[in-house]
């Protein structure tokens, strides 16, 4: 992925990235976010949790890389801070799911998980 992304860069191209903010009412708002301080961040099981936004942070930053195979087009995130860090929801119907008992506790950090989507606040990103 840094490969790829450095040489499009390079090549005087742009690589566009988003920063994903949880709908659910908190104050600060929070990002969704790759965790940085565990001795597994940026690898696989490097975990996402959902914290307090910070303007331009690249552990914040996600950029969508879309591709085809057999016919249809997919789309994932790969990480800014960590480009090998990337989420993936398949085909389904599935939501990144901010820890809702961690956000009503008022804890500054919530863990994030892929699960079966329902309609709650802390399932919808913006």
């Amino acid at each position: 992925m840094a490969q790829w992304f450095g040489e499009r860069v390079a090549a005087g191209g742009s690589v566009t990235g988003y920063e994903l903010r949880s709908a659910y009412p908190a104050s600060p708002s929070l990002c969704l976010t790759a965790v940085t301080d565990s001795p597994a961040a940026g690898q696989d099981g490097g975990g996402v949790e959902a914290s307090p936004c910070t303007r331009s942070a690249p552990s914040q930053i996600w950029i969508p890389v879309q591709y085809e195979a057999r016919g249809a087009s997919y789309t994932w995130l790969a990480n800014d801070k960590y480009q090998s860090k990337w989420l993936f929801l398949g085909a389904g119907n599935y939501s990144l799911d901010a820890d809702d008992k961690s956000l009503q506790g008022g804890l500054p950090v919530a863990p994030v998980s892929i699960i079966n989507h329902y309609t709650v606040s802390w399932e919808y990103w913006y």
